[in-house]
């Protein structure tokens, strides 16, 4: 049975005890096995700690956006019924980019209903 954990670390103690563990005569399979972990795991760690020394868990931020909110907030303000292309090339993103970060801005991009005079009473 595999267990993958998405987004967990694993111990400093937990990883030295799955190397030492392999030093001691065992196969890469069985520690694998036995601390329920894959061999791409394992090999990450093999090759952390022949190149940096240690088998301390990279530290992870939050990502550069490309789209800055605050400047986004200001292209709406001065351009209200810019199309998502249009925004898009401004950013230069894709329009499904420009899409996903004004929803997380929560800005509605709806535009006034005007009624049409298709068919007049």
């Amino acid at each position: 049975m595999l267990c993958y954990c998405v987004g967990m670390t694993y111990s400093v103690d937990f990883r030295e005890a799955a190397l030492a563990f392999k030093q001691k005569g065992h196969t890469i399979k069985q520690v694998c096995e036995t601390f329920n972990i894959t061999r791409g795991t394992y090999q990450n760690w093999t090759i952390q700690k022949r190149k940096n020394g240690n088998l301390k868990p990279k530290k992870h931020g939050p990502r550069k956006r490309k789209i800055d909110p605050n400047q986004l907030e200001q292209y709406v303000k001065e351009h209200p019924d810019a199309y998502l292309k249009e925004m898009a090339k401004h950013f230069n993103c894709k329009p499904s980019s420009m899409h996903n970060a004004l929803v997380k801005q929560k800005i509605t991009r709806k535009k006034k209903f005007s009624p049409t005079t298709k068919n007049p009473p």
